[in-house]
């Protein structure tokens, strides 16, 4: 099920023993929705670019070459990003990896 309150709440009461599972797309999406809030308190100009934002919602394995060369040159000069950015990264690539 999705990560709402509601759904889970409906859940706990008419399926007292049922195991409640998020499922690996929502929680992406949750994991994605506070990178990009965290990243823009910590970078208010970059974020405000249409380009950067495009990049930073990407999974870097649907990145081309010279957005993967953007990407690594701005994680550069923002190694407190890069932690935030690699810590987004890892569920993705997990769920990718699952399904080859």
């Amino acid at each position: 099920m999705d990560l709402s309150t509601a759904y889970s709440s409906v859940a706990r009461k008419y399926f007292t023993n049922a195991v409640i599972v998020a499922s690996h797309f929502h929680v992406i999406r949750l994991i994605n929705h506070h990178f990009l809030k965290a990243w823009r308190d910590l970078d208010p100009v970059a974020s405000r670019s249409r380009g950067m934002l495009l990049l930073m919602r990407r999974h870097e394995k649907n990145l081309k070459p010279e957005q993967k060369e953007k990407i690594k040159a701005y994680l550069a000069r923002r190694p407190d990003h890069e932690i935030i950015y690699r810590f987004k990264q890892e569920p993705m690539y997990d769920a990718y990896q699952e399904k080859l």
